[in-house]
């Protein structure tokens, strides 16, 4: 793995392939992004997309639905609808398996479950897998 000097995290988002080094445009995106270590990790597209997410401070709108319960699920302001399985947790967040693979969830980012058009509930991404 070779390091090289970018232009400060702020500048790069998960999926982002402009404006990477020239040499490196075209062949890679970023997949992730450390604030804590100022790092931007570079991988190919396939490296983005992901079959399960952990949203923290889930609110549930109705305690009487039934679960493992099927959901549509909305990550972030611009994503499609994506199928998938909601399953509540004891400390107050959710896991959702999809069944297909999104393309860059990223912490930080909400996402809401919806059964049609009845909204079942939202969170925070905390976790990406």
């Amino acid at each position: 793995m070779r390091e090289r000097y970018h232009q400060g995290i702020a500048s790069y988002t998960l999926g982002q392939k402009r404006k990477l080094a020239e040499e490196l445009s075209g062949k890679f995106v970023v997949i992730g992004i450390s604030a804590e270590t100022n790092t931007v990790i570079l991988g190919g597209e396939s490296d983005l997309f992901k079959y399960k997410l952990t949203a923290e401070s889930f609110n549930l709108i109705n305690s009487y639905h039934t679960f493992p319960m099927k959901v549509q699920v909305i990550v972030s302001q611009w994503s499609a609808v994506y199928e998938g399985i909601l399953m509540p947790q004891p400390d107050g967040s959710a896991e959702i398996t999809f069944q297909s693979p999104v393309r860059a969830p990223s912490c930080g980012q909400a996402m809401v479950c919806y059964q049609d058009t009845l909204m079942i509930g939202g969170g925070i991404i905390t976790q990406v897998e």
